[in-house]
């Protein structure tokens, strides 16, 4: 059962954009909403993606290995730890890399954001609670446009209940896996 608080995964695939995944780390540990962790999955860059995220996120290592690391950094708006964990796979592509993450996530809700994009630093916050103060069952809430204000632009998709939930949702997959969506975890089967 989902809490007032639930933990929202923000799923960041990247490659050989060191320094444009840094900002958009940033633009997560802005966020006005606080229950977050943030999964780079690193597909399969040659250029120093590693080194810059170690450099540019302060933060305590708390795990690391050849092929991973994680490290818990402070939300920049409200001070709330936040857990980011680094995974580099070999190159398979954008689509292997999110769902890479998204078998990592531990959140209720997987945010996708591209790592040459940004969050608005209210935009886990405005979409979450239109999740919370739903009467309906949402599957995804996304925004069809970078918008100026979230509270006026947010569109609800409503995912039927299905036995195979996949199903259900693949219709739906390549007009709104964008950075602008958040879904609910238990549609996705991985």
């Amino acid at each position: 059962m989902m809490g007032n608080n639930p933990l929202v995964s923000v799923v960041i695939p990247t490659y050989n954009r060191a320094k444009l995944v840094c900002e958009a780390i940033l633009s997560v540990l802005n966020q006005t909403y606080k229950n977050i962790e943030i999964i780079v999955v690193d597909d399969g860059s040659t250029d120093n993606t590693r080194e810059e995220i170690l450099t540019q996120i302060k933060g305590k290592l708390i795990y690391t290995n050849d092929r991973e690391f994680e490290l818990i950094t402070k939300n920049k708006n409200n001070r709330s730890e936040i857990k980011l964990k680094y995974i580099y796979q070999e190159n398979s592509g954008v689509s292997s890399a999110r769902n890479t993450g998204i078998r990592n996530a531990k959140g209720e809700y997987i945010a996708l954001l591209d790592s040459d994009d940004l969050f608005l630093p209210r935009k886990i916050e405005m979409q979450v609670r239109e999740f919370l103060n739903s009467s309906q069952s949402i599957g995804a809430i996304f925004v069809s446009h970078a918008p100026t204000d979230l509270a006026h632009d947010l569109d609800i998709i409503f995912i039927p209940k299905a036995t195979n939930k996949m199903e259900a949702l693949s219709p739906l997959l390549n007009e709104f896996m964008q950075a602008h969506t958040i879904l609910a975890l238990s549609l996705i089967h991985i």
